[in-house]
């Protein structure tokens, strides 16, 4: 149970980042403002995510790995949202 809400986290951390990217990339069209506001959302969820692993887990190495994976997870999801977000501004920018 413990394995579901660790990835289910991440799940939900990438599927909310990459629609409120999308929604506020589509209403205000500032690519960086909207990059970094969900950059700072997913520093707060996973922050939070990775405090949560290491306060209820009880086996040292199994706190380090579940830290270091959600850093990961940030990584990985930041980078997905950069590239949402420049394929959404290039799509403005064509002229067709």
């Amino acid at each position: 149970m413990k394995l579901v809400l660790f990835l289910g986290l991440i799940l939900i951390c990438m599927i909310a980042s990459v629609l409120l990217a999308y929604v506020w990339m589509k209403k205000t069209n500032k690519f960086w403002l909207t990059f970094i506001f969900v950059v700072i959302l997913n520093a707060i969820i996973l922050g939070l995510g990775s405090l949560w692993w290491f306060l209820t887990e009880i086996d040292g190495v199994s706190q380090g790995l579940g830290v270091i994976f959600y850093g990961i997870a940030f990584l990985i999801i930041n980078l997905i949202d950069l590239m949402v977000l420049y394929a959404i501004n290039g799509k403005g920018n064509q002229a067709y």
